[in-house]
């Protein structure tokens, strides 16, 4: 688990699939890059909130995808 978020990245895959499925939540997917500048604000603002952060963690599988 990544403590700065207090959730847990899965890279996108079956497995991160299977994960969900098995847990029974839906997957929350952030479809990022580097230069996108709301991507770095829901980072270091918005992901490292620690309400946000544990809802994330309770109700879904979250899922990173680079798009670079």
């Amino acid at each position: 688990m990544n403590e700065q978020v207090g959730f847990e990245w899965h890279p996108w895959g079956e497995a991160a699939f299977a994960k969900a499925r098995a847990d029974g939540k839906p997957v929350m997917l952030h479809i990022g890059a580097t230069w996108c500048h709301w991507c770095h604000v829901m980072d270091e603002g918005t992901y490292t909130d620690p309400r946000v952060a544990k809802l994330i963690r309770d109700r879904f599988v979250a899922i990173r995808v680079d798009t670079d």
